[in-house]
């Protein structure tokens, strides 16, 4: 059953912070192990043109979440804490709930009748893709249910059950992938079919139970403010999706799908820098910094929390970088590990839309969230000129190029017009360091010759350690946050001998 009960912290705690994360992070961590077990039964069932057609179709309902309103579910953070009493937060989860049913709801029927037009725009011909289309539809109509339960977890720092929920998700859907991808040989419609019935158990399986606690309180005030709210959000991530999914409509048109589907698989490596070094932290940290933002110590805890969250998204992406290549020789079938070739550039690129997720504050704190657009689409407008002028002659390198630059842009951009809204002092000094650090240790390890699989890993290895070394002993951190590190360490050793 899932509760509404608030609960009050008299005392920010950056340990409460990285505790709630680890938990994040550990969950994060199984999904995706159980994902790279998983590669090499896709990518031998699964061609790069099939997995082309995959992100094809991600892409395209990357689209039609926009219309319907996926954005909207960010808000609930904003006026839940704003919110004093438990009635008011009741009518907000009950008003989003309703509402993002609804809309995604007649967003899937929308499409389900688009379908035929859809698949021509999107693949050019072909009548199994409109079925593609059709499933992929009903799927998105029952994600809906999902937004407003997970959203109320991170609230109430439910992170255990939250993890819960997206493994008992993931297990369901690799055991139906299983299914039909091996004895019944489905391929592409078997993957989009696990996923529609995931998406009903799941989502019929939080969703009924929260509407059961918060009671049918649609409130047209609530509602409205969600949309004036999501606006600006919506034909933001209109923006965020040319810069993330536009490159696979022009390699497709310039390569065909087995170009997307390779790089559609090095893409997935340098999402991992957000999965792994971003996600866990800002589940947490995505509803308590509007609380810390009333502090008067808010510029120190910022500024601190930004240097731990550094520290881990910048190694992260390292280690993506690093390894990612050893791994993809180890479980991918051969005709994919060319991709390999583009993953350290990604995952340096996907470093930067994490900072611009962490540094837009000031444009939720003010209510201004159009600046925050703005940013989105002058990125936007760099990632369509780069597809224009790079893809067709590069490929997949200019795609790569295009996406490094148009993300930087992001996030400059939303630092600064969230600076002149709502100004915070971060300390850039020891982010400069360490981003300098790592930018050393990838380039020696990219410039490293093609060995066999032992010495390739022993190599990246012991680079991987040096870089650890030299994050401790140069002056990244300070004295007392390393010797807060080390108590931290210290009595979670100590915890964990003394647990039953």
């Amino acid at each position: 059953m899932v509760s509404v009960t608030a609960t009050t912290e008299p005392q920010f705690r950056i340990a409460n912070l990285g505790r709630h994360s680890i938990i994040y992070g550990v969950g994060m961590v199984l999904s995706k192990a159980v994902a790279f077990v998983m590669l090499p039964i896709y990518t031998r069932w699964l061609t790069p043109a099939d997995y082309g057609v995959l992100q094809l179709i991600t892409m395209t309902f990357e689209v039609v979440t926009i219309f319907a309103g996926s954005r909207i579910a960010l808000g609930i953070f904003h006026f839940y804490h704003k919110e004093e009493s438990e009635t008011g937060r009741r009518e907000v989860l009950s008003t989003a709930f309703l509402l993002l049913a609804g809309t995604f709801a007649l967003a899937a029927v929308a499409t389900t009748f688009a379908a035929p037009a859809i698949a021509r725009v999107v693949f050019g011909a072909g009548q199994q893709y409109v079925a593609f289309v059709r499933l992929a539809a009903a799927s998105m109509a029952f994600e809906g249910l999902l937004l407003v339960p997970i959203a109320l977890f991170r609230l109430q720092n439910r992170s255990t059950t939250f993890v819960f929920v997206s493994l008992a998700r993931l297990c369901i859907q690799v055991v139906l992938n299983l299914i039909f991808l091996i004895p019944f040989e489905m391929g592409v419609f078997g993957v989009l079919l696990s996923s529609l019935v995931t998406h009903v158990v799941i989502g019929l399986a939080l969703g009924v139970p929260l509407l059961a606690s918060v009671g049918m309180r649609f409130k047209g005030r609530s509602a409205r403010a969600f949309l004036r709210f999501g606006a600006p959000l919506m034909v933001m991530q209109g923006a965020t999706f040319i810069v993330t999914f536009g490159d696979r409509y022009f390699l497709n048109r310039a390569a065909g799908t087995a170009e997307v589907g390779l790089y559609g698989l090095a893409y997935q490596f340098g999402f991992l820098v957000s999965t792994f070094g971003y996600i866990p932290f800002e589940r947490v940290w995505g509803p308590q910094r509007f609380e810390v933002a009333k502090r008067p110590d808010r510029d120190v805890i910022f500024a601190q929390v930004f240097v731990y969250l550094n520290v881990v998204l910048i190694s992260v992406a390292l280690g993506v970088a690093v390894f990612a290549g050893d791994v993809l020789r180890l479980i991918a079938a051969p005709e994919f590990h060319h991709a390999a070739a583009f993953i350290p550039l990604l995952a340096a690129a996907y470093v930067f839309p994490c900072w611009s997720s962490h540094l837009n504050l000031g444009t939720y704190i003010t209510e201004r969230p159009e600046y925050y657009t703005l940013a989105k689409w002058v990125a936007a407008v760099v990632a369509i000129a780069g597809y224009v002028l790079l893809v067709p002659r590069w490929l997949a390198w200019g795609a790569v190029i295009t996406t490094l630059a148009s993300l930087a842009v992001d996030a400059w951009l939303s630092h600064m017009f969230s600076q002149r809204l709502w100004r915070v002092e971060y300390r850039w000094t020891p982010i400069v360091r360490l981003a300098a650090l790592a930018i050393a240790v990838g380039t020696i390890s990219v410039l490293l010759p093609t060995m066999v699989m032992p010495l390739s890993i022993g190599a990246h290895a012991a680079l991987y350690a040096l870089y650890l070394g030299l994050l401790w002993s140069l002056p990244i951190l300070t004295p007392e946050e390393r010797s807060l590190i080390l108590r931290r360490l210290a009595q979670g050793r100590r915890r964990r001998r003394t647990a039953p």
